[in-house]
Formats: C-alpha cells, sequence, structure tokens
C-alpha cells in the first residue's frame, strides 16, 4: 500500500481506520466517510488484496492497524 499515489493510499487507510473504531461495521464507516457501505466494502477487499492479510483474523487485523498506525506516522515525517 505504501507504493500506491498518496490519495489512493489515503482513501484506504481512512476507511481502515473508520472501520476500526466504529466497531468492525462498514455501515458506520460509511456514514463518517460519507460514502456508500459498499464502496467501503470495495477499500476493504483492495486491502486485503494488496496485503494478503484477512479482516476476519484478529491478528492480521492487529498487523493491519498497526502498520497503517506506522505509515501514518512515517507520512507526517515527509
Amino acid at each position: 500500500m505504501v507504493d500506491l499515489p498518496p490519495e489512493d493510499r489515503d482513501a484506504l487507510l481512512d476507511t481502515l481506520d473508520a472501520f476500526l473504531h466504529h466497531g468492525g461495521s462498514a455501515d458506520r464507516a460509511a456514514r463518517v466517510l460519507h460514502c456508500r457501505p459498499n464502496t467501503v466494502r470495495y477499500r476493504l477487499n483492495r486491502i486485503r488484496e494488496l496485503t494478503g492479510r484477512s479482516l476476519n483474523e484478529p491478528p492480521a487485523l492487529a498487523e493491519l492497524a498497526t502498520a497503517a498506525q506506522a505509515v501514518r506516522l512515517n507520512a507526517g515525517r515527509s
């Protein structure tokens, strides 16, 4: 995901963040992101495809959350 254009990467990271902060609900994440739940699901599927990590497995979800935070922290340094 790091190699994606910044706007694509940010959309995926924002979606993952909203999904995590709203109890894993695509519907609630969509409301916060002002998009459709299917858009959230599409973006989450892209994350799965790009990382090979499933959002249904707690260890993989923890890895994704940690990696997303690291990417954001690193982007803030540039």
